[in-house]
């Protein structure tokens, strides 16, 4: 379903906020979302996550809506994950005119200063999307419908064998009980795709 929050607060698919800054290891890994977001920093999987963690294996194909930050992956972040083998196909658009904030197909904002895009891979947004904000992070590889629909595409993702080709249709991922999050509680989180653990290491 979709999901609207009041205009200050973090809103994700999957997770609105993280903010375990001492974790070694962070990692949400095939997860889905397909409803529309709208809140005031909003991403497609992860609203906002302060540690460097991986989100691996993941989509999103609903409209995102923020009113300072908007990714169609990550909404914001003080450090840049590992962003791989992920695909966005929804619009994303902010709606403040202040130009410290910005909007991105894959990641919206990043608060550090210095940073290095290089944790971004193997990442794919739909060519044809609307993207609007004050300023524009520019990640990840654009990609027109039709190929996303090819073996090709579903190639390129299915480093980790997670994804499902369908002939003519976006890839999907496997349902099987491998979806996670992994942090040093456990605890069973249910999604629409399936059950998935949540395991950290500090």
């Amino acid at each position: 379903g979709n999901i609207n929050v009041n205009s200050d607060k973090y809103v994700g698919g999957i997770v609105g906020y993280i903010n375990i800054y001492s974790m070694k290891t962070l990692q949400i890994d095939r997860c889905y979302n397909i409803g529309s977001l709208n809140g005031g920093y909003a991403g497609g999987i992860v609203g906002y996550i302060y540690s460097n963690g991986i989100i691996s294996n993941c989509y999103n194909k609903g409209n995102i809506y923020g009113n300072y930050a908007g990714g169609g992956i990550v909404g914001q972040c003080s450090e840049i994950p590992n962003i791989k083998n992920c695909y966005t196909s929804g619009n994303i658009k902010v709606t403040t005119d202040n130009d410290y904030w910005s909007v991105g197909a894959i990641l919206g904002k990043i608060g550090a200063s210095e940073y290095s895009t290089s944790n971004i891979e193997n990442t794919y947004y739909l060519e044809s999307i609307e993207i609007q904000g004050p300023q524009i992070l520019e990640l990840g590889n654009s990609v027109s419908d039709q190929y996303m629909k090819t073996r090709e595409f579903y190639n390129k993702l299915n480093v980790d064998n997670a994804w499902i080709y369908r002939e003519n249709l976006y890839p999907r991922l496997h349902t099987g009980p491998t979806a996670k999050i992994q942090s040093v509680q456990e605890l069973i989180v249910e999604n629409r795709l399936k059950k998935f653990k949540i395991t950290t290491e500090i």
